[in-house]
């Protein structure tokens, strides 16, 4: 739960300082987010989860 929650203020946080730069966004994000996570299948998750997004 808790890992959930930090990725979701990671995509906030990203979202908020890309400063209009919407260009491989997503990409970084859910790289970013992915790597705030310790197993293959989390990073794996997270990084869809930010794509859903």
């Amino acid at each position: 739960m808790l890992d959930e929650l930090v990725t979701h203020y990671v995509i906030a946080l990203e979202a908020l300082l890309a400063g209009g730069e919407s260009e491989g966004l997503t990409r970084r994000v859910g790289q970013r987010a992915a790597t705030l996570h310790l197993t293959d299948d989390a990073r794996t998750d997270a990084e869809d989860m930010v794509r859903r997004a």
